[in-house]
């Protein structure tokens, strides 16, 4: 005969308990139990209780008395190991009478006084060895050294046992942080870095180069565009100042993105530098990556042969490239605003190109300046020369469509037309200059 069915199923609390009378047969419980652990019974008449007959205990319980029986022990246990886990959460919920706490301050100074004390009687006790010798030895004295070294180390070993390290890496993480954004975008503008730099471009802006801006409403109040200037200067700082004049002449103040050359990159600080004020490494996927976020992008398709102009070229505008700018354009569906700056070729006049050493240090040239190398890096300091920057009326290319990208011949022309506008705005505004340096 089959014994009954587990009717309770697969119980957590019983694991590793001794097999249960439940999945006995009534003939295997009967023999599992002790006498003393045979249920009393009720004697007929008097109602009272006593022990079951040796001939009882010879019949083995029905099944229905096992299972209570089983029940009521399960539940028994269930209950007590309950209490058991409701004491241990209890415990570990309510707080401890006396929480730990970080050692006082007079605690602490006390024991680097001690510790202080400690190690300053053995540093005595060398230096008196050391006095009591009459003629030390190279040997002795190395040894002694050694000793003292060996003191003032387990000394700073001792001590730094009790400090915690963490105050002070918060303290420099702080430090280190204080002056950058927790996130900047995928070309690393960083707003705050710009935020703390905007009193130095301004200062540039007004006081420095003194900076008149015309034409400033020729710039879109919103979507995207190209402004494509010409680069001069022996350093990049017409885009740092055609972003400023947007910034802050333009109604909407918009941001404008420069694209620098890849040389500024390989000056120490250089790249990150640009790239936290808001420059992006010049190239068509990056131009093109801002230009569909509906920004101002400030292109210089001269590259580096502008920048690297001689002073007795200066305002002649070099060849605009393949027309890289143009394709960026109808690709993008951009309009483009020709600028023109004056007054950067004199705020750092080069005289000559060092090429050979430029390569040295992967860097298109070494520039040769009336100040610079001869005064070191204070050489790199701009003149202080009056600045016009001028934009002229945009120009739409949409109608042409994307597919004109592939015709070289209306791209070229397109590029000199641009740049022959560029030009004649040069001009135009270098008769109305009558000083370079009070314009």
């Amino acid at each position: 005969m089959a014994g009954p069915k587990n009717v309770l199923g697969n119980d957590p609390f019983m694991q590793g308990a001794k097999p249960s009378l439940l999945l006995a047969t009534p003939k295997e419980a009967g023999a599992l139990q002790k006498p003393e652990e045979i249920p009393t019974v009720k004697a007929e008449g008097n109602g009272a209780k006593s022990p079951a007959s040796p001939s009882s205990a010879s019949t083995p319980p029905d099944t229905q008395t096992l299972i209570d029986q089983a029940i009521e022990h399960r539940f028994a246990t269930l209950e007590m190991r309950l209490q058991q886990g409701l004491r241990q959460i209890e415990n570990k919920i309510q707080p401890p009478a006396h929480p730990p706490t970080a050692p006082p301050l007079p605690e602490f100074e006390k024991r680097f006084s001690k510790l202080a004390h400690n190690y300053e009687e053995r540093l005595k006790e060398v230096a008196q060895q050391y006095q009591q010798e009459k003629e030390p030895t190279p040997e002795k004295e190395n040894h002694y050294r050694e000793q003292i070294i060996q003191i003032l180390f387990t000394a700073y070993q001792k001590l730094s046992e009790g400090i915690s390290l963490e105050p002070l890496r918060s303290i420099f993480r702080q430090f280190w942080m204080r002056s950058r954004s927790e996130q900047v975008d995928e070309f690393g503008l960083d707003p705050i870095f710009q935020a703390r730099m905007k009193p130095v471009f301004d200062f540039l802006y007004k006081t420095w180069w003194r900076v008149e801006t015309s034409g400033v409403t020729n710039v879109p109040n919103e979507g995207r565009a190209l402004l494509v200037g010409n680069h001069s200067g022996a350093l990049p700082y017409d885009g740092t100042m055609i972003k400023v004049a947007v910034m802050n002449e333009h109604p909407e103040h918009r941001e404008v993105r420069f694209l620098v050359e890849n040389f500024v990159y390989y000056f120490p600080f250089g790249g990150s530098f640009m790239s936290r004020v808001g420059g992006a490494r010049a190239c068509q996927e990056n131009a093109e990556c801002l230009l569909r976020k509906d920004q101002l992008v400030a292109v210089f398709p001269e590259g580096v042969k502008g920048v690297g102009k001689l002073y007795s070229e200066r305002y002649q505008l070099q060849r605009f490239g393949r027309g890289g700018f143009i394709k960026l354009a109808l690709r993008t569906g951009s309009i483009i605003v020709p600028v023109a700056v004056i007054g950067a070729e004199e705020a750092m006049p080069l005289m000559a190109r060092a090429d050979w050493l430029g390569r040295w240090f992967k860097l298109p040239y070494i520039p040769i300046t009336p100040t610079f190398p001869w005064l070191g890096l204070l050489g790199l300091i701009p003149y202080p020369t009056k600045w016009y920057i001028h934009m002229g009326k945009p120009f739409d290319f949409s109608a042409y469509g994307p597919e004109a990208i592939e015709d070289d011949i209306l791209i070229n022309q397109f590029s000199e037309m641009i740049r022959a506008n560029i030009q004649q705005m040069v001009y135009d505004q270098l008769k109305r200059r009558r000083s370079v340096w009070l314009g």
